[in-house]
């Protein structure tokens, strides 16, 4: 999903662009209509909102939707290999403290309701 076509390449023939922004949900639903993903890529959420919109959209619509974290939100220098998830850094940097808000977000809405 792209929220215009200008400048983007073609597409194989058995792809199907849609056309809306994903942060506008009414827009989203009625461009999605009623397809299912094996899996949803999202590599535009650096706000605990956007995953909340994003796992109202997509919740029973996906098997499997990935979030692009930062390593920004990890703990440096890596403590031990491998490096145990959830393992926070101590920044304070707000793009940081976003980002592992969205990942508590996404640990929720598993946790709670099965959302993959």
């Amino acid at each position: 999903m792209n929220r215009n076509q200008s400048s983007l390449r073609p597409l194989p023939a058995d792809v199907t662009r849609l056309t809306a922004d994903v942060r506008d949900l009414g827009a989203a639903r009625t461009a999605l209509g009623d397809r299912r993903f094996d899996a949803v890529v999202d590599v535009t959420i650096f706000d605990p909102d956007q995953v909340v919109t994003d796992i109202d959209l997509f919740a029973g619509r996906t098997d499997q939707f990935v979030f692009i974290s930062s390593a920004s939100a990890y703990q440096k220098p890596v403590a031990r290999l491998p490096s145990p998830s959830r393992r926070r850094s101590s920044t304070l940097l707000e793009y940081s403290r976003r980002k592992i808000a969205c990942e508590d977000a996404l640990v929720r809405a598993h946790r709670e309701h099965g959302f993959r």
